[in-house]
């Protein structure tokens, strides 16, 4: 509805008298006040499984430095609410605080590490006998309802000051998550849980395990987020790819890196990966001597379509970057 304008000097102090009582005198006039605010945060939650006074002890010590900032509004986020935070830096430090109780020293790639491997949320086992099956990190919206989190491509953005995790893929579609290192791949019924390539994951370190024969498997020190469910355990090291690793030509694709997978009769199995120009990933494995009871040093260039891999005091080999490279393995000899 339109106001009638008024003509006369009488009807004109009117309108501005009753626009003054409404509104306030302009020295005075107050701002409107803000629309509340749509920035979201995160909840914090554990999946774990134990008896009720130990999960009991087990909640309060996770909950130790967390706050409830924020109150469901309805449908509570999975696991036991723990706390919230505002930045997923912050979510990330609470998992670093407990994924392990360490995390294993990664030293020189080259040399073998038989080192004790960390126990999956260790602290929590040993002082209150349960066992985490996730760490869970729940979207919420600035009203209390879940969300969902649309986690970042670039990982090493999640990551706050001083935490020294490595961003990483998975070479394979889905990969086992054990709760310990072996010499051979376990069973998978042994599995702590899966965990897909489409998720998240963050490389703490390796180490290697091995048997009577001198036989080694190398495995990398993780934690894998599937969903917004962040999981910690070990990996087959030939099962992932540091993103940091891929060494890449004059363009994004090719690219190709190395991985040391194990150790075998007095050989260093090595995985070499490329993703050709079209982005479909290759795998050659190549075995080399052990160089006083190291894995040799190697060296990857990649110039167009084709990879050049110089292993330490043996020579190069020249491999192109697509199906080829799947045909067969190659040994490399003095």
């Amino acid at each position: 509805m339109h106001t009638p304008v008024h003509t006369t000097r009488r009807g004109w102090l009117c309108g501005v008298t009753t626009a003054l009582l409404l509104s306030g005198s302009p020295a005075t006039h107050a701002a409107p006040p803000s629309a509340p605010s749509e920035r979201g945060g995160y909840w914090l939650s554990v999946d774990c499984v134990g008896d009720t006074a130990a999960l009991t002890d087990a909640h309060a010590a996770l909950r130790d430095g967390l706050e409830l900032t924020r109150a469901p509004s309805e449908e509570s986020p999975p696991g036991a609410l723990l706390g919230s935070t505002d930045e997923p830096t912050d979510a990330i430090a609470w998992l670093a605080r407990h994924a392990f109780a360490a995390a294993v020293s990664t030293g020189s790639p080259e040399r073998i590490s038989t080192v004790p491997a960390p126990v999956p949320a260790g602290a929590l086992v040993h002082d209150h006998g349960v066992v985490v099956r996730a760490f869970i990190v729940t979207g919420a919206t600035a009203s209390g309802a879940l969300r969902e989190v649309a986690w970042p491509a670039d990982q090493r953005s999640l990551l706050p000051p001083g935490l020294e995790w490595t961003a990483a893929s998975l070479t394979v579609d889905r990969a086992p998550l054990f709760a310990a290192p072996a010499p051979t791949v376990p069973p998978a019924a042994q599995r702590h849980a899966m965990v897909r390539r489409t998720g998240g994951l963050f490389v703490l370190g390796w180490l290697d395990r091995c048997d009577d024969s001198g036989r080694c498997l190398r495995w990398a020190q993780v934690v894998a987020r599937t969903g917004d469910r962040f999981m910690p355990g070990y990996v087959p090291a030939f099962m992932v790819a540091a993103q940091h690793a891929w060494v890449r030509g004059g363009a994004a694709l090719p690219r190709a890196q190395v991985l040391r997978s194990g150790v075998r009769d007095g050989h260093a199995e090595l995985l070499l990966l490329a993703r050709d120009r079209h982005g479909e990933l290759h795998r050659k494995r190549v075995t080399a001597p052990m160089i006083d009871g190291k894995f040799p040093s190697t060296d990857l260039k990649v110039e167009g379509d084709w990879i050049t891999l110089q292993i330490a005091g043996l020579h190069a080999l020249r491999i192109a970057a697509d199906a080829t490279m799947d045909l067969r393995s190659r040994t490399l000899q003095p």
